[in-house]
């Protein structure tokens, strides 16, 4: 049967007046007041808000800012949630693990390809790393940015497992699983690279070292 899900966002009446869906009244003081004490005017390195509100002539960064949050995504985690579940059933598999934040990283090389496995210890990383050792450099790595008033990127691999051949399209090119990927990836607003497979490696490396053999199941 059909599947609802109900988010509650606790800030809302927060921003009841300073984001209101509806026309108000601005000659009214109290909304006046609470209208100009959420008006923003300073815009954020690395965001949306600077092209956005130029794009758009506003004058309150705040129209820009909240509607490129990543609040926005909190709808398709839910739905990417409902999936999993469902992949589930059919035998798929769909899992993720943190390999670098900052300077602190594992290698995969390192780790292995027992992805179910690396799946288990990541859930149980404040910083979702399955190796201890590193996610304790992982976390210092996070409190000396904090200290110093930044912040730190890092870097996720994500797994599929048991996917069936000839998902995607070899003759749509909006259509191939790649792009798609990789297009539902950058969508979120952090993400500033993706790499399929070895990724970057693949300018490193003769071809023969690259591409996958192919062999033939005995049992087909």
């Amino acid at each position: 049967g059909p599947v609802s899900v109900r988010i509650i966002n606790n800030d809302y009446k927060n921003w009841d007046v300073a984001m209101s869906p509806v026309p108000l009244d601005k000659s009214d003081p109290v909304v006046k007041e609470k209208l100009e004490s959420k008006f923003v005017s300073k815009v954020r390195p690395g965001h949306a808000d600077l092209a956005g509100a130029i794009k758009f002539g506003h004058e309150d960064i705040r129209n820009v800012l909240e509607r490129s949050s990543a609040r926005e995504t909190t709808s398709r985690v839910v739905a990417g949630a409902v999936c999993k579940k469902l992949l589930k059933i059919v035998g798929i598999d769909i899992v993720s693990y943190v390999t670098r934040i900052g300077s602190a990283f594992i290698d995969d090389d390192v780790l292995g390809s027992n992805y179910l496995e690396l799946f288990k210890k990541a859930e149980k990383s404040e910083v979702r790393c399955p190796d201890e050792k590193t996610s304790e450099l992982m976390k210092k790595a996070v409190d000396e940015a904090r200290a110093n008033g930044d912040t730190i990127g890092g870097v996720t691999k994500i797994v599929a497992i048991n996917l069936p051949i000839g998902l995607g399209s070899f003759t749509h090119w909006d259509k191939r699983i790649n792009g798609r990927i990789a297009g539902a990836l950058m969508s979120v607003h952090t993400v500033k690279s993706v790499e399929i497979g070895i990724g970057k490696k693949v300018g490193e490396l003769y071809g023969s070292k690259v591409h996958d053999q192919i062999q033939i199941n005995p049992e087909w």
